[in-house]
């Protein structure tokens, strides 16, 4: 009995530890079952709450905006955060795109989003105590669908999801799409994103035109760009660059004698810059100012644009130094500042734009911002008005005398600038020597709101003063205003629609969102003999005794005026021929008084200078001739013209303002020169110093 209840006893015990077991087991089950089933509810709900991966399909990077010349080189970069350029992946070379591979996914073409292997090589990796080198386990399509659809967050969640993203998206594109949208998207340091800005940023160049030594040292930047990139330290760089070298031997990509023979390729960095530099800064800033009233700031700097201009590179660069050179040679005539615009008439393309002196001191465009007095370079606006209103010829007699306008407690008496008044003579010769007093009741003849019409038909906006000083120049404006003026004069009377720095403007898609190349709209503001006769009287002012006498080139037929202000605060030359208008300014921003420099003196030389060499580009072109006014006005005996000083004059028509005048010898020495001059080489008729001479006379040796 004794035996049995013992054996009966160690039965139950067996039993009951069974049972425990069994517990256990079933505890596991649960909690095995629990989290099986809440992984398998996380994943489903992390995967019906991803992005539809179609999307993709029609994803497109945000972009970098890029501004050109007239010759496709680029200029300049509008971007936010992002310095992107996307480009197809048939203009990125295969040394790159396997350079790539080996460094981040060796098996690209064989797997289908989700590397297992290298899944396996990450995990094991964290082991304690089998000291492997710890690998990534994304694969280029983890990665893109990491840097398209989600977050950096390392959690679990992210990691599943980049995984069920990278297998959608391997269904939805193409190998070659999952690459070029990877080789566009990725960042590659110093705020470089995509293969191509990349390989401007450190290289200077296009991808397309990087050799083997460059493209490896590309793919071994992206496992830590900023960490290896060559700015950084050239020596980890190589380093990264033998190993990219190395997997591409392996991967059979590059032979072993093509490899060592790139190791030993010497690699030329464009050097690392804080900014973009944009070329031309005062035409290029233009531009973005314009292409900012009308794109918004989202468009320009992510759009990708391609922004075509007009400029001229080569004329902008000689404009450029011409100015700097010539202004710093005026110091001692208290001349700091200066502008230059060059522009066709027949199209409105700004070929040269310089705003000032140095950009880097100063930004302010003088060209386009600045609002200056135009002096006596008004003055043919006033004469055009006579002319189409059939008043006046340039043949005309006309009297330079004194006169007076007054109003109670004020009495203006314009003088010339040389203090004296000439007599008869004709209007040309009055334009000639920019004769103040004729223009002035010339403008009084016409009327002052005549006048007014006549400068808005040519194109300038500014408000315009409402007394007879108006035409002395008085009122101020924008040069850019000027040079569209007397583009009316080039072209015989037609005035484009605008005058624009932009020629196209293209969006990433190749749509045309803007082209000036096919469509110049044109509307003829002034009859063609009307401005036949401003031609004919501005070729005397470039003539020997001109007033512009300083810009005669031989074998070219140029029309053009000075112009200086009584102040010496302005001046002033507007020159052009039937293919380019070229406008010359020199001032100081602060207003202060120039000394004795003149329009004639200072900027026709300027303009000279120049246009000596951009014209090389044009062919002799003489101006256009219309109606038979010449054969009338010198073979019939005219009435002399009704100018006579004013009797009636109203509070407004008189100006305490400073009277702009223009500047040369005296009259009489002027006519002199022209009957003793026997070839057409100019004489220094304005007794100024030219700027192409090393030595600047003192004030008093300018006879000013």
């Amino acid at each position: 009995m004794a035996d049995k209840l013992y054996i009966r006893g160690k039965r139950k015990k067996s039993n009951t530890k069974n049972q425990g077991i069994k517990r256990v087991l079933i505890i596991f089950t649960i909690i095995i079952f629990s989290l099986v089933s809440g992984a398998t509810i996380a994943i489903f709900s992390i995967s019906s709450a991803l992005p539809d991966v179609n999307q993709i399909k029609d994803y497109s990077p945000n972009q970098t905006s890029q501004i050109y010349d007239s010759n496709n080189h680029l200029l300049g970069k509008i971007y936010d955060e992002e310095n992107r350029v996307v480009i197809p992946i048939n203009q990125i070379p295969k040394n790159v795109q396997n350079a790539v591979i080996s460094m981040e996914d060796e098996r690209f073409y064989s797997h289908s989003g989700v590397d297992s292997k290298a899944v396996f090589r990450s995990v094991i990796s964290f082991i304690p105590g089998l000291h492997l080198v710890r690998g990534g386990g994304s694969t280029l399509t983890q990665q893109l669908a990491r840097n398209l659809f989600l977050t950096r967050d390392m959690k679990i969640s992210r990691k599943i999801a980049e995984l069920f993203m990278a297998r959608k998206i391997e269904n939805v594109l193409t190998k070659e799409q999952i690459l070029q949208l990877y080789l566009n998207e990725v960042y590659w340091g110093h705020n470089a994103y995509g293969v191509e800005s990349a390989s401007r940023v450190f290289f200077g160049k296009s991808v397309k035109n990087l050799n083997l030594a460059e493209s490896s040292m590309l793919g071994g930047l992206l496992s830590s760009p900023e960490y290896y990139s060559p700015y950084k330290s050239l020596e980890r760089a190589k380093w990264r660059q033998s190993l990219t070298l190395q997997n591409m031997v392996k991967n059979k990509y590059i032979t072993q004698q093509e490899s060592d023979n790139a190791k030993k390729t010497k690699i030329y960095l464009v050097g690392l810059k804080k900014s973009y530099k944009i070329s031309y800064p005062y035409f290029t800033s233009y531009v973005i100012s314009l292409l900012r009233s009308k794109y918004d700031d989202n468009t320009l700097k992510t759009g990708g644009l391609k922004i075509y201009t007009t400029v001229d590179s080569e004329a902008q660069e000689h404009a450029e130094k011409t100015l700097e050179e010539s202004i710093g040679r005026l110091k001692r005539l208290n001349i700091t500042q200066g502008a230059l615009v060059s522009v066709d008439p027949n199209n409105g393309y700004i070929r040269s734009l310089v705003g000032g002196v140095n950009y880097s001191t100063s930004e302010f465009n003088r060209i386009t911002q600045a609002k200056r007095q135009p002096g006596s370079s008004f003055k043919p606006i006033v004469y055009l008005t006579a002319f189409s209103k059939k008043l006046l010829t340039p043949y005309s007699q006309v009297v330079d005398e004194a006169v007076s306008y007054s109003q109670p407690g004020l009495n203006w008496n314009p003088k010339n600038f040389d203090g004296r008044f000439h007599g008869s003579m004709t209007v040309m010769e009055a334009i000639k020597h920019s004769i103040n007093t004729i223009a002035i009741k010339t403008l009084d003849m016409v009327g002052i709101k005549a006048v007014i019409a006549t400068a808005t038909k040519l194109g300038i906006t500014s408000k315009l003063s409402n007394n007879l000083s108006l035409a002395l120049g008085s009122s101020e404006v924008t040069p850019l205003e000027m040079a569209r003026a007397y583009s009316v004069f080039a072209t015989g009377g037609k005035k484009v629609n605008e005058l624009t720095p932009i020629l196209k403007i293209v969006d990433k898609n190749g749509n045309i969102l803007e082209d000036n190349t096919q469509y110049v709209s044109t509307t003829e503001v002034f009859d063609h003999v009307s401005i036949d006769m401003v031609n004919e009287s501005l070729k005397s002012v470039v003539s020997v005794g001109g007033s512009g006498a300083a810009a005669i080139m031989s074998g070219r037929e140029i029309a053009g005026k000075t112009g200086t202000t009584s102040d010496s605060k302005d001046s002033w030359f507007i020159g052009y021929t039937p293919q380019l208008v070229t406008l010359v300014w020199v001032g100081n921003d602060n207003n202060s008084k120039m000394l004795g420099a003149t329009g004639g003196g200072i900027c026709a030389p300027i303009w000279k200078k120049y246009m000596q060499v951009v014209l090389q580009k044009y062919p002799n072109k003489k101006f256009a001739t219309y109606g038979n006014w010449r054969y009338l006005a010198t073979h019939q005996e005219e009435v002399k013209a009704p100018i006579v000083a004013p009797t009636d004059i109203s509070p407004s028509l008189v100006s305490p303002e400073p009277t702009p005048t223009d500047s040369g010898i005296t009259f009489e020495e002027q006519k002199n020169l022209e009957q003793n001059e026997e070839d057409n080489t100019p004489t220094q008729q304005d007794s100024v110093p030219s700027v192409e001479n090393t030595e600047i006379p003192s004030q008093e040796e300018t006879g000013n």
